[in-house]
């Protein structure tokens, strides 16, 4: 099972297996209003002479939006582009999983890990959003920021093992953490923290630290200068330079953006004890099921199994868990990733400190103590409530990977040397893990089956769904047919190539679509806008710069609780709109009249009217 020639079959099978994915999934990845709007639109205004952060406003760092622009301008301006963009990206990051989860649990366990993320994470949709996954991301910066993550902790680790030329491999691997300072701050300090922990361990080991802290401090700087030194000329001087440099920072220490009910949801920290309770007990008892079938595999030392007996019994445990997926509750089960984690951390180091010849060389070892840390600082956003989807497509997904490789590597490769049953241990956590995927390649499958409503033209022509339900506000009808409609029978012949829409309360999407400029650099009017740059500011910036047209969404917030715009936040601003603007189009219902109904109005401004009545 171990020759070359299996093996080499086996990647090519992945490598099949994420081509299927990437066909069956074409172009079906995006939310056509929500979140990756902002990611498009965004880059096509940089390439339209805007700066970033001055005419477009921006509160992550500047990197992606600037590689993102390239990219556009590369490939051509098409939502095309940039998903070629993040699949090459994707296929850069397996490399860098494959390469250190390879050293980490063996080359077979790699394929396993890679196969979890095809599954689960890189494709993956569990919500009416379809924004979390990796080739049309809600945020570039946070696959950016895994990708720059990623690429540290391997120059790291090469850096660990050359003497000749470790200054030039941790200088990139700071180039790399400068990369990540400049996507999201989460990115940022879990890298740092990664590395740290990786240099750490081999400087206590090996006694080697000052050429490493000098390669990656030279590397840092010299990658983070450019944007300083632009930030300096298109923005000025404090506190703009700092915008352009620090960029997510400066809003990560805002107390009421921490305090709105979504950030709370994410964290967990809306029901703490609860949340670390659920947390505790499930890593109990994923602890008790792990050594229930340690001591059979010792039970049944003399009577190891065929290649044959090994895959049987690997289907029949994937087919009874997933039969029984509705009693198991296998998303829940992430809760425990931390812990997890924090466990096979102790055991590298048990490991290491017990055996008399180490079977893990230093590099090794303090690579995988980096990766491990990465892997838990990852998940700080999500820590009490660790799940796969959502935020958890990213953060939880080094930890997940982590423990697959844990069961399906390490576990069996230590009972092996016992003498103890290490393929009855193996099929089982086999199972467990085609048991999981599948569960959530179900919850995928039913989502991509109703996206099926053309959308844009060309480069941009992309897939939406007719509706979707979420737990607080039900079924929303019409939401694919209302944009279909609007986008192409209406927009683009009503609003002049010369003329400015606004969306509201969140849509910048649309601008893009029609390609026709927002009049003000806010680009979303949603709670996290109205508390990171003030109701007073945004609203004052529009009635500065009043739009010819206003379009007005419906936008189901379950995410923010009960509010609803113009109610809760930008009420001046509706109101403003209602009185300056007059409605002359409706698709659909009234906008955040009906909770489960899609609707969406145009409104035009009066002083249109009013010159086209002059002769």
């Amino acid at each position: 099972m171990n020759r070359p020639i299996v093996y080499r079959c086996a990647l090519a099978l992945v490598v099949l297996f994420y081509a299927g994915f990437v066909w069956w999934t074409w172009m079906r990845w995006p939310d056509p209003v929500v979140d990756f709007g902002r990611e498009i639109y965004t880059p096509w205004r940089l390439n339209e002479g805007d700066t970033l952060y001055k005419d477009v406003a921006w509160f992550n760092g500047p990197l992606s939006a600037f590689w993102n622009a390239a990219v556009l301008r590369i490939l051509g301006t098409s939502v095309r582009s940039l998903a070629i963009s993040n699949l090459a990206i994707l296929a850069g990051m397996l490399l860098l999983l494959n390469s250190i989860l390879r050293n980490m649990y063996g080359k077979w366990p790699a394929l396993w890990c890679l196969l979890v993320v095809a599954w689960i994470f890189a494709f993956g949709r569990y919500l009416w959003l379809g924004n979390n996954n990796y080739v049309t991301p809600y945020s570039h910066e946070i696959t950016h920021g895994l990708f720059l993550s990623l690429l540290a902790l391997h120059f790291q680790s090469k850096g660990m093992g050359s003497r000749k030329a470790a200054l030039l491999y941790h200088a990139l691997c700071g180039a790399a953490l400068a990369g990540c300072f400049l996507t999201k701050v989460e990115m940022f300090v879990a890298a740092t923290m990664g590395v740290a922990a990786g240099q750490v361990a081999f400087a206590i080991l090996e006694r080697r630290l000052f050429k490493p802290f000098l390669g990656a401090a030279t590397g840092f700087l010299l990658a983070v200068l450019p944007f300083a030194i632009w930030s300096w000329i298109r923005l000025g001087p404090w506190p703009g330079w700092a915008q352009g440099v620090f960029g997510s920072l400066h809003y990560s220490f805002n107390p009421r953006l921490r305090d709105l009910h979504f950030y709370r949801w994410t964290m967990g920290t809306d029901y703490a004890l609860a949340n670390a309770l659920f947390m505790v007990r499930t890593f109990v008892l994923a602890t008790l099921l792990v050594v229930l079938v340690s001591a059979l595999s010792f039970k049944t030392a003399g009577r190891r199994l065929s290649d044959s007996m090994t895959v049987l019994l690997t289907v029949l445990v994937a087919s009874v868990l997933f039969a029984f997926r509705k009693w198991t509750g296998w998303s829940p089960i992430t809760a425990m990733l931390p812990f997890a984690v924090v466990a096979q951390a102790f055991w590298l180091i048990l490991a290491r400190m017990k055996a008399k010849e180490p079977s893990v060389s230093t590099r090794d070892f303090s690579s995988g103590m980096a990766f491990l840390s990465f892997a838990l600082f990852l998940m700080l956003k999500i820590f009490l409530k660790v799940r796969v989807y959502h935020y958890g497509f990213v953060l939880a997904m080094p930890a997940m990977l982590a423990t697959v490789g844990f069961l399906v590597g390490t576990i069996p490769s230590w009972l092996e040397r016992r003498g103890a049953n290490d393929r009855l241990f193996r099929a089982i956590a086999i199972g467990a893990v085609i048991a999981f995927s599948l569960v959530h390649f179900r919850i995928t499958v039913g989502w991509y089956r109703g996206v099926i409503i053309p959308f844009g033209e060309e480069g941009d022509r992309i897939w939406i769904s007719d509706s979707w339900t979420d737990a607080s506000s039900g079924i929303h009808e019409g939401r694919g047919r209302v944009l279909y409609h609007l986008l192409n029978y209406d927009l683009t012949k009503r609003i002049g190539p010369d003329q400015t829409l606004l969306v509201l309360p969140e849509g910048v999407a649309i601008n893009y679509w029609i390609r026709r400029p927002s009049p003000t650099r806010y680009v979303n009017f949603m709670p996290p806008e109205w508390t990171m740059f003030g109701e007073e500011e945004i609203v004052g910036a529009i009635r500065a710069h009043p739009p010819d047209y206003v379009l007005l969404l419906h936008r189901p917030t379950p995410e923010y609780g009960d509010w609803v715009f113009g109610k809760d936040s930008g009420k001046p601003l509706y109101d403003w709109v209602k009185k300056t603007y007059v409605p002359i189009e409706q698709w659909g219902t009234w906008p955040f009249t009906q909770k489960a109904e899609y609707g969406a109005v145009l409104f035009k401004s009066k002083s249109l009217f009013n010159s086209q009545a002059l002769p």
